[in-house]
């Protein structure tokens, strides 16, 4: 019988990997906005104030390491729309929703910051292929 721990390292080695970068995704179907700072283990904490929002937190954070790596926003185009978010051609910046979360529930303020920090760029979500009702309102 092979080893399954050899065999799993095997699978992994095919795959082309490097460092992570922090990240942004649209996910259509949900109409799901994810945001990633680090790459681990993570759990989701909602944000009962907000509905759909969720804290994506490190489940084994090193010492020196804060646990916020995140955010989940399930409605992520209606809750554009609804706020006025979504910019040209279906594009949401990421600093825009972070500050906005901010400004509507202050006691994320320090949360968004320490996900803001973490990209070196402007990120922009493209929110265009959303299947939401709401999204064709542009």
């Amino acid at each position: 019988m092979p080893d399954l721990n050899q065999l799993v390292r095997d699978a992994i080695r095919e795959f082309p990997h490097g460092e992570f970068k922090p990240c942004v995704f649209y996910q259509p179907e949900l109409d799901l906005v994810l945001v990633f700072t680090r790459d681990c283990s993570y759990a989701e904490a909602p944000v009962p104030e907000i509905p759909g929002l969720s804290i994506l937190e490190d489940n084994y954070p090193e010492a020196d390491r804060t646990k916020i790596i995140g955010l989940s926003l399930y409605g992520a185009a209606q809750f554009g729309m609804r706020h006025k978010l979504i910019v040209t051609e279906g594009k949401l910046r990421l600093y825009d929703l972070l500050r906005f979360l901010s400004m509507y529930q202050p006691k994320l303020s320090s949360t968004m910051t320490i996900i803001y920090r973490s990209f070196w760029y402007d990120a922009m979500i493209d929110m265009s292929a959303a299947k939401s009702p709401y999204y064709h309102h542009l």
